[in-house]
């Protein structure tokens, strides 16, 4: 009897022995990436882990899947990866854990190697910046509305407006400035004034007679609204172009910006908004700092942000070498067909 029990149990364990490996024979995991699934395979596995639909989709339900089922080749180089493999692979390296990490790395890294660029980069804008405010026309002369008369034509009603010049570092042979007066809404007058006379002293100018909106010259002309009430209701807003002082030395905008490396006088003006503004003037001022860095400060620079997907890259390719190149087969394919 205990013969036959033991003789019994063996088979019984036999017998199971085979059903656990004809199991995991059937599990679709374990098939390699290069069998397709079958709609089947798909449901089993989904109703057991619905994550798994997301993963599928994303990297077996597209062109470039399709396109790798038909290349020999490429099969043969990722046959060893298992749909178990590659699966266990994705959640580990889109993990928080694995990603927090390597960025806390990536930045100790970054610091040790780049955190001093920062430091120099903004001491070379500021540098500049103080070179435009301290020479700037507008510390050469101040400009404010004096007032504005009635110029009436045949067909027109226009105003002629008048402006106070004082002179801030001397005596001033000549200066030209250009003019914007608004309100909430609109521009109601704009134009530019010389004054090609040398001054001393406070002078009012006056601008060619200027076409002006009805509202504008209602308040300033017909109401005869104070400035101060004026200014309360318009925003004059003056940018003086150019000034020749009495040692005959010409000072402009333009002038000062030549006198710049021509990637910080791009970076200023635009971080101005003097060429203009819109969605892309971020990556422009990033390429900008990039420029100058790599120019006048390490040309071996690279952004944070660049840093960090460089480390990132290579602590996924160290996880799984070959399914981190099949990721990276799949996802460069799907964007070169977009």
């Amino acid at each position: 009897m205990t013969n036959i029990g033991y003789k019994e149990m063996r088979k019984v364990l036999l017998i199971i022995g085979l059903m656990i490996v004809m199991v995991a024979c059937n599990n679709p995991l374990k098939k390699s990436i290069s069998e397709e699934l079958t709609m089947e395979e798909v449901k089993s596995i989904s109703k057991k882990d619905p994550l798994f639909l997301a993963f599928y989709d994303r990297y077996f339900e597209n062109k470039c899947y399709e396109g790798f089922l038909k290349d020999k080749t490429v099969q043969v180089m990722y046959s060893d990866i298992t749909y178990k493999r590659f699966y266990e692979y994705i959640k580990q390296v889109n993990d928080d854990d694995f990603i927090n990490a390597i960025y806390e790395e990536a930045e100790k890294g970054w610091n040790e190697k780049f955190g001093y660029t920062e430091q120099k980069f903004d001491s070379i804008i500021n540098y500049w910046q103080c070179y435009l405010q301290e020479n700037a026309p507008n510390t050469y002369l101040d400009v404010e509305f004096d007032h504005a008369i009635a110029y009436n034509t045949y067909s027109d009603k226009s105003i002629k407006l008048y402006f106070k010049l004082t002179p801030k570092r001397g005596k001033l042979r000549s200066a030209c400035f250009w003019y914007t007066i608004k309100d909430e809404k609109y521009v109601r007058a704009s134009g530019i004034v010389y004054q090609t006379q040398a001054f001393s002293n406070p002078v009012v100018v006056a601008d060619k007679p200027t076409h002006t909106d009805n509202t504008f010259y209602k308040d300033a002309v017909v109401n005869r609204l104070s400035n101060e009430e004026l200014e309360k209701k318009y925003s004059f807003i003056f940018a003086i172009d150019n000034v020749k002082t009495d040692e005959d030395v010409y000072i402009s905008r333009d002038k000062l910006y030549q006198d710049m490396p021509v990637e910080i006088k791009l970076y200023i003006k635009e971080s101005r908004g003097e060429l203009g503004t819109g969605a892309n003037i971020e990556n422009l001022l990033n390429e900008d700092k990039r420029a100058i860095i790599k120019h006048y400060i390490d040309e071996d620079y690279v952004f944070l942000d660049e840093y960090k997907t460089t480390l990132q890259n290579l602590r996924m390719e160290e996880t799984d070498p070959l399914s981190y190149n099949f990721q990276k087969f799949i996802v460069d394919c799907k964007s070169a067909l977009k």
